[in-house]
């Protein structure tokens, strides 16, 4: 390829050389023939003015000399009764003429001869009127003949001297109109040279051209990734080898169709295609979720908008495979944090369960002893505070082990510093100080709010150890997690070319640990690279792909003994006023709804805990109760009990029979039984269940309030 292109650049350069030389040619060609004709005119001109004067002229002369020679000898002989004035008048006229001839042929004969002649005939007029011997008139009256000889001899010269001027000037002419043939010849023989060199020239380029067409195609339908060019109205231009086993259209039908009638998966991307169009930027979408015949998919798009075709080419590369691996590495990198979060939580759990067990012994003690019932609902107060903390720390520890597909939604990212520092308050080493800095304004962004949250607690907890590692010199341990909306330049283009949205907002995590030199700075997102003892050298490395996957990118500051800031860029949403994130849970301070119907409520969960809580829980409520320990047990008792059962209170994980396997059973006894469903966990099994017709979902623990709510909205609905 790269020989066949340097051919065709060699050829297009002997192209654009032999048009200049062309044109110079034609341009001094047609001067010179412009010049010659321009000259020919004016002499031309200039030859038959001057020609036609001076033949004038000496026929004047020869006619005036033969007038005044009749004149002359009509007088002589007494004819005429004229004088010698008027011969001498007609004499003047013709050398006044003469004079100008003769100025003009570079001489002054004729002037001369007729001079000679005045004074030949001035003698022989005084010798008329004296008497002179035979021998002088005979001799005058030679002279006579003699000079009116010469004088017409003189003019008849003078026009053969015209004729042969003209005649010289016709040769010249003639050479001149010979050499502009010439010209003419040898301009049409360079034409049609340069023509034929043109042709083969241009025949060539077309070979060089089509040969690179073809291995261009070769290349392109080699490619493993979809090749999709499209005009300004999704009309398909080029459609690859790939596209074509993707699609199973095959590329001679494919071409001059509608993009989204031969490939549905890219209709979605409709608007991002036509924008591609019209600003002529590229668009890179990483890891797009796409639902092909009920599949889901995960797509890597690149849109280039191409100025040859004046149309849009599209990549697409199928990323599902890359998406479930990096998923696989993410998991495991999660727990590697748990790992390092439970040594963390070890201690604050200790902490909830010694407040939970100590002040449970202080309560047993005080109802044995009768003491106030005042001193007893303090003590619960701190039981509940105490259950809160465990029940944070378990979610945090669960929220790193669920493997779950990416879900994408508005997540404002105050909210979500919010809950990193409670994290960080309660696993954190304490000698690091914690600050967040948040923004005035919602700051809305489309993202997995589960993995920001991986991304940010790994970035604080390796801020973390850089600030209580070993080579840490005393000083002041203080993390700051601060939010600002930044707005983007050519200028910052220029230094950030990752950088194509228009405004992003951005999550600094800077700390005050021992900094890290340029080498480690770009290392520090590679896999498996890492400083620490014992460290999978994953976290940051996945860090960077989700940020990526989500439109965005990390830069980082860095110097040894400085700390270290990693500043996370993420895109403003288009539409970012349009969007609003969810408010964060708050708990709610009304008193739980009672029971608003007759009748009975079945819980059914293989722990005895859980199925006494609920059950007291329900029946503080105002309904009636009946439980059963295992799913086979629940669907006998519905089989009995369906037409007085309200609903049912389900877990998810049981022995003998499952939740959703003891719902599938019941729906053949009653084809609408309400159920709903509790689980400590939080999975695809969860999202499956809900599916199958399951009214609803409470994740354990949950309170008293949460419950009331739930079957409430389920009854009545």
């Amino acid at each position: 390829m790269d020989k066949q292109s340097s051919s065709v650049v060699e050829i297009e350069q002997g192209h654009r050389s032999a048009m200049a030389r062309t044109w110079v040619t034609l341009t001094v060609v047609f001067a010179s023939m412009l010049a010659i004709n321009i000259y020919s005119y004016f002499t031309i001109q200039r030859m038959n003015s001057m020609t036609t004067t001076m033949s004038m002229a000496a026929l004047n002369v020869k006619v005036k000399a033969l007038e005044a020679n009749l004149l002359f000898r009509e007088i002589s002989s007494g004819v005429s009764n004229r004088d010698m004035n008027d011969i001498w008048r007609i004499i003047d006229e013709a050398k006044s003429t003469a004079g100008s001839l003769d100025q003009e042929s570079g001489g002054q004969t004729l002037a001369q001869q007729l001079g000679v002649f005045k004074k030949i005939l001035l003698k022989c007029h005084e010798a008329k009127t004296r008497r002179m011997d035979a021998k002088t008139v005979t001799k005058l009256r030679a002279d006579y003949n003699t000079a009116f000889r010469r004088v017409i001899s003189s003019t008849n010269d003078m026009d053969r001297s015209i004729r042969r001027t003209v005649a010289n000037k016709m040769d010249t002419f003639k050479k001149l109109y010979i050499a502009l043939l010439v010209n003419v010849v040898v301009l049409f023989i360079f034409i049609v040279h340069t023509f034929f060199k043109y042709s083969r020239q241009r025949l060539a380029v077309e070979k060089q051209l089509a040969s690179a067409k073809d291995s261009l195609d070769l290349l392109i339908n080699s490619a493993r990734s979809i090749l999709i060019a499209v005009d300004s109205n999704l009309t398909v231009l080029e459609w690859n080898a790939a596209a074509e086993r993707y699609s199973l259209v095959p590329t001679d039908q494919a071409l001059g169709g509608n993009l989204l009638e031969l490939f549905p998966a890219l209709a979605s991307f409709k608007s991002t295609i036509e924008k591609v169009y019209h600003s002529k930027h590229p668009q890179e979408l990483y890891r797009e979720k796409v639902d092909v015949d009920g599949k889901i998919l995960f797509f890597d798009i690149s849109m280039n908008y191409s100025k040859g075709m004046d149309g849009v080419v599209i990549q697409v590369d199928d990323a599902t495979g890359h998406e479930k691996r990096e998923e696989q590495l993410r998991q495991s990198q999660k727990m590697s944090i748990a790992a390092n979060l439970i040594k963390g939580l070890a201690h604050s759990f200790n902490n909830a369960l010694g407040a939970i067990i100590g002040t449970v012994s202080t309560m047993k003690y005080a109802v044995e002893n009768k003491r106030p019932v005042d001193d007893i609902r303090d003590d619960m107060e701190v039981i509940a505070s105490s259950a809160e903390k465990a029940e944070v720390m378990v979610q945090q520890l669960l929220s790193l082990s669920e493997d779950v597909t990416p879900e994408f939604k508005p997540v404002d990212l105050n909210n979500t510093i919010r809950h990193l520092m409670k994290i960080c308050e309660n696993t954190l080493d304490k000698r690091v100080e914690l600050q967040a800095e948040l923004y005035a304004e919602p700051a809305v962004v489309v993202a997995d709010p589960k993995q920001l949250e991986q991304v940010f607690l790994n970035l604080c907890d390796n801020a973390a150890s850089a600030m209580t590692c070993e080579e840490y010199k005393e000083g002041i341990r203080e993390l700051t997690v601060s939010l600002e909306h930044v707005d983007i330049d050519e200028a910052f283009r220029e230094n950030q070319p990752l950088a194509t949205k228009d405004a992003y907002w951005t999550v600094s995590v800077g700390d005050t640990g021992i900094g890290m030199d340029r080498k480690t700075v770009e290392l520090m997102f590679e896999p498996f690279f890492t400083t620490k003892p014992n460290a999978t050298g994953l976290g940051l490395a996945i860090v960077s792909d989700i940020v990526t996957q989500h439109g965005g990118f990390i830069d980082v500051r860095s110097s040894i003994g400085d700390g270290t800031i990693v500043t996370i860029y993420l895109p403003v949403p288009e539409e970012e006023g349009a969007m609003t994130a969810p408010e964060p849970s708050k708990e709610t301070q009304s008193a739980p709804p009672l029971a608003i119907e007759d009748g009975i409520v079945m819980v059914v969960d293989d722990e005895t805990v859980m199925r006494r809580t609920a059950g007291n829980i329900l029946t503080e409520l105002g309904y009636k109760v009946v439980t059963a320990e295992d799913g086979e047990e629940a669907v006998e008792i519905f089989r009995e009990k369906h037409d007085k059962i309200l609903m049912t209170i389900m877990d998810l994980s049981m022995p003998r029979l499952s939740g959703p396997d003891a719902y599938m059973a019941m729906r053949e006894i009653h084809p609408n039984p309400k159920v709903l469903l509790i689980s400590g966990f939080n999975d695809e099994r969860i999202s499956s269940a809900l599916k199958m017709g399951m009214n609803g979902f409470i994740k354990k623990p949950f309170s008293m309030e949460d419950l009331a709510r739930e079957v409430n909205r389920i009854i009545t609905s």
